[in-house]
């Protein structure tokens, strides 16, 4: 890039900005799909060193250029809405904004519409106590207009039971799959959902681990059904759903089964597939709360089982997870603590 800036005779600025843009194409994308950018210090951070809203629009539109260029389909719908959300997020911060206040103002404007909504023939105090401790990501994720009806499921679900159900959001088309249950229910809640979805043969977009009051928590998980085009017919959601809670009610240590996709190869036949080494970072600098755990790998069947499984063998509790597959390339993000809620 500098020696492009020095054939095109650029100025000292444009030198400097074309440098930037180039170093830092992927800063956007990786903040969007493998952070948590409901950690406002993390997007703070970044926003300082971008530094301006004039290069921020530039990394934006670079960002969504550059994979759009990857290959058709790639910069998909719910990409770009990611992708849209967090710069203006960004642009609030460079533009002189006060986001923080702000957004404390809007998701308490939210809990206060919510108290509202709930009938006076309704546990008033166990909806109260449980709308003041939903998590920022659950009150402005996509199915935000959907909280109370997802609050009055959780209100049905016993001890010892878990309860599932799902949705298609046409606007990201993918589908959201949420499962209840209290967090004693059984050891390992989440690498048994993820054993569950891959078994149906659904691709894990991103999840997210909520811890409710009360000891509830509420895992959900957004996936790409590659057996519809569209919205699944309700036999799938409720396919889908009784494994879900039939692995939490009635866990076992057996490794889920996957479906073939292609068919074996003749004999003598030999593949020699090429893909990038098998590489784990740890992070334990950019969140105050969590390690973050990156993995970076060839995909396959079961994977993102097999990796949640060790961490739970590892004794490590996730508390959300990014998840991205590149054509055949896979970069997993999870943050994580130890048994006590450490890093």
């Amino acid at each position: 890039a500098l020696q492009v800036a020095q054939n095109l005779y650029l100025n000292e600025q444009d030198t400097e900005t074309l440098r930037f843009l180039v170093h830092r194409h992927l800063m956007l994308s990786h903040l969007a799909f493998r952070r948590d950018t409901s950690d406002e210090s993390i997007i703070l951070q970044h926003v300082v060193e971008i530094g301006s809203p004039a290069m921020l629009q530039m990394l934006f539109v670079l960002t969504c250029a550059d994979l759009a260029g990857v290959g058709p389909g790639v910069l998909n719908q719910w990409k770009l809405e990611v992708l849209t959300e967090l710069y203006q997020r960004m642009m609030d911060y460079l533009s002189g904004g006060a986001p923080t206040p702000a957004a404390a103002k809007r998701l308490a404007e939210k809990r206060a519409r919510l108290a509202a909504e709930v009938s006076p023939q309704e546990d008033a105090a166990w909806f109260s106590e449980q709308i003041e401790q939903l998590p920022a990501a659950y009150l402005e994720g996509p199915s935000s207009g959907a909280v109370l009806v997802d609050l009055q499921r959780l209100r049905q679900v016993p001890r010892g039971q878990a309860a599932a159900w799902g949705r298609y959001l046409p606007e990201r088309r993918v589908v959201e799959y949420s499962v209840a249950a209290y967090e004693d229910l059984a050891p390992g809640i989440f690498h048994r959902l993820t054993g569950a979805l891959t078994g149906h043969g659904l691709e894990i977009l991103s999840a997210e681990i909520h811890s409710l009051a009360h000891q509830l928590c509420l895992d959900r998980f957004y996936v790409l059904d590659g057996d519809y085009r569209d919205e699944p017919p309700p036999e799938r959601f409720e396919a889908v759903t009784a494994t879900l809670t039939k692995v939490l009610t009635e866990p076992s240590d057996d490794y889920p089964t996957y479906r073939r996709v292609w068919q074996r190869l003749p004999p003598g036949s030999q593949v020699h597939l090429q893909g990038l080494p098998t590489e784990v970072r740890v992070d334990n600098a950019t969140s105050d709360q969590y390690t973050i755990i990156d993995v970076f790998t060839v995909d396959r069947p079961g994977l993102l089982h097999v990796i949640t499984r060790t961490l739970f063998d590892l004794e490590l509790s996730v508390a959300s997870a990014r998840i991205g597959t590149h054509v055949d390339q896979v970069v997993d993000v999870f943050y994580v603590t130890d048994n006590a809620a450490r890093k």
